[in-house]
């Protein structure tokens, strides 16, 4: 008969029972001078490491296979980022910092990591405070008389809170960065505090429709921030261009094949940041919705059109802009739904662009919404190609170059709409919905 080797402890056929099953972490901080020490104290300590990820890449791949497994990571670890650390999906599972050079901690905080161990002590004292992390606690509200850190800027500046404006419309062509153009300076002759985002990654064309000649891209620099964890007040107002007075631009991608550099995480930070510091952030999005992610590093992939869908979904107002057209309609009608999943509850407006004189179509076009169960409020903007040739000509809004158009009126009594509807209710809280998949 075969000689079987000895063990120690019970024979537990290769299963452990959930009291005495060992703690399970991964730990990704290959920078850490004493990273070795540490393992082997976690495995004299009964911990059981299941990765020793070696750069984000490498931690996200392990993260899918251990959903709910605690992660411990180091702020050296190679292409970390606030996008990473949201990847990680720390509601689901513990995320602890651990540093060994002082400083370290500020920059776990810009990251989003909130539990941070000191690791230029004992290696066993790390795993003893480990240990009780990992220990099942029950939550504690927050004091809300506590001392919070603000940013100095923001402290100077007041503004806010702020609302979110998606402005979306189908594909070809109806106008939506002419009625984000315009709508924002009409919000600005009102004394708010206006920033207009361009976040369409197929064909930006805000900075080009305003002359603003910037090789820099505004919202990538943004979110470059918000990756680093370094966006505030102050950072933001470094990255954008002032139109006119109380009005921001956030001007939009160089070329469209950039679109990797805007990743869910940083926006849902921007889109933040900026209901902080602004009254108003009208976002120009492209037409596509589809939640298709790109092949692109492994478990670095990026959902090309995650800034249409991030806006809509943070949105505290959607204005959905078409022609009166039979194909812009149909299309319209046809993306609405998922315009919709995507808003929630918040409120949805019809805009109509190219209306001539005694137009009917409107009309027709108001009852095609209802019958397909879509009960919205619809605003006309007239078809004046003049003033809208000489706006575009000279790099600026029709209110400078045509104060009396016809276009501008129905631009004018939209942002009424919108001032008069802030007014009569308080703005919501932003909603807490899944972010965007990637």
């Amino acid at each position: 008969m075969m000689n079987m080797p000895a063990t120690s402890g019970p024979a537990t056929n290769g299963l452990e029972s959930p009291s005495t099953q060992r703690p399970r972490v991964i730990i990704a901080a290959p920078g850490l001078r004493n990273e070795p020490g540490l393992v082997a104290a976690a495995v004299s300590a009964g911990i059981q490491v299941v990765r020793r990820p070696v750069d984000a890449a490498d931690l996200l791949a392990a993260a899918v296979l251990e959903p709910t497994t605690a992660v411990v990571v180091g702020v050296d670890l190679p292409r970390i980022s606030l996008d990473v650390i949201a990847r990680l999906e720390p509601a689901q599972r513990r995320v602890i910092g651990i540093w060994d050079a002082q400083g370290q901690d500020a920059e776990f905080k810009a990251l989003g990591v909130q539990t941070v161990l000191d690791c230029t002590v004992d290696p066993a004292n790390v795993i003893a405070q480990l240990m009780s992390l990992l220990a099942p606690r029950a939550e504690v509200a927050p004091d809300p008389s506590a001392p919070r850190d603000t940013d100095l800027w923001e402290e100077i500046t007041p503004a806010g809170p702020g609302r979110l404006i998606a402005v979306w419309g189908p594909a070809g062509a109806p106008g939506r960065s002419t009625i984000a153009i315009e709508l924002s300076a009409e919000l600005a002759r009102k004394r708010l505090r206006i920033c207009t985002v361009d976040a369409d990654t197929h064909a930006p064309a805000l900075a080009m429709r305003l002359g603003v000649l910037d090789d820099v891209s505004g919202v990538i620099v943004a979110c470059r921030h918000a990756d680093n964890g370094s966006l505030a007040t102050r950072s933001l107002l470094s990255t954008t261009r002032l139109i006119d007075d109380r009005w921001y631009l956030l001007t939009g991608l160089g070329r469209s094949e950039r679109w990797p550099d805007l990743r869910p995480a940083a926006l849902e930070r921007l889109w933040t940041i900026c209901c902080k510091t602004f009254d108003a952030t009208v976002v120009d999005i492209g037409s596509c919705l589809e939640t298709s992610p790109a092949q692109s590093l492994p478990g670095l992939a990026v959902e090309r059109n995650a800034a249409a869908l991030s806006a809509l979904t943070r949105a505290d107002g959607v204005l959905v802009v078409a022609r009166p057209d039979a194909l812009s309609v149909a299309r319209l009608i046809s993306g609405l739904p998922h315009v919709c999943e995507l808003a929630g509850d918040s409120p949805i407006r019809v805009v109509m662009t190219h209306v001539e004189r005694r137009d009917r179509r409107p009309a027709r076009f108001r009852e095609l919404l209802r019958r397909a169960g879509f009960d919205l409020p619809l605003h006309e903007v007239a078809l004046d190609a003049r003033s809208f040739s000489r706006a575009l000509d000279r790099g600026t809004t029709m209110r400078q170059v045509a104060p009396t158009s016809r276009s501008r009126r129905g631009i004018r009594e939209l942002g009424d709409a919108l001032a008069q509807e802030w007014a009569a209710e308080p703005r919501r809280e932003a909603p807490v919905r899944a972010p965007v998949a990637a």
